[in-house]
């Protein structure tokens, strides 16, 4: 289901129109109850359960790139090389290697190394060459908030469960209240039963791009 399609069906059971419960205030109710089912999902499935694959463009001889705002950590790093992604070792220095210091830390081995340091990954040895999707990061992502056009993160078999809560939501703004109450009951139980029926993700995601960061060299 789209978000749209979500509003609509909350709205539907309530028998309640757009005039009574416009967008602006269905998707800040949205919000809120995504949020609360995405925490639930990181607390009791996996806090590994939202995962995606990025990808970014390397720039000549630059070592930093900034990481996309949703990632909350990065769990695996590949560089690209002769068309094969090979994985990149984390490394916690105290102080970035320059080119020349990368052999002499990392001689036991031909793998690149990768180090996260506040919202950006550096990367050695630095790229020599422009290369597309040469940096992939598979990251563990905090749901952003979202808008009615973006996609929902849970999958589609619960999104139903967002449309209950949303029904206590719209019951509560035109006062009724006992309603209200009996949704958020079923809510909470259909929750509990996604909790318990999800699995840990294990499929692969869709690929997606970050933009070329040349502007953070």
């Amino acid at each position: 289901m789209t978000i749209q399609e979500i509003i609509t069906r909350a709205r539907s059971l309530c028998y309640t129109n757009t005039v009574q419960y416009s967008d602006t205030q269905a998707i800040e109710d949205f919000n809120i109850i995504y949020r609360n089912m995405c925490n639930s999902i990181t607390q009791e499935v996996n806090e590994d359960f939202f995962w995606d694959i990025f990808k970014t463009d390397t720039v000549v001889w630059q070592s930093e790139y900034s990481l996309p705002t949703t990632v909350f950590k990065i769990s695996e790093v590949s560089i690209e090389e002769s068309g094969e992604y090979k994985k990149a070792i984390n490394t916690s220095l105290n102080s970035l290697p320059n080119d020349a210091d990368y052999y002499k830390i990392n001689q036991s081995t031909t793998s690149p190394i990768y180090e996260i340091k506040d919202e950006s990954i550096f990367i050695y040895p630095s790229p020599i060459e422009e290369i597309t999707d040469w940096i992939k990061m598979r990251a563990i992502i905090t749901p952003p908030l979202l808008a009615l056009w973006w996609t929902i993160l849970i999958p589609d078999e619960y999104h139903y469960i967002i449309a209950q809560w949303m029904q206590g939501f719209i019951y509560k703004r035109r006062g009724k209240i006992n309603e209200k109450n009996d949704a958020m009951i079923e809510y909470n139980w259909l929750k509990e039963e996604m909790l318990f029926t999800l699995s840990d993700r294990k499929n692969i995601p869709t690929n997606n791009s970050i933009p070329n960061l040349s502007f953070y060299a």
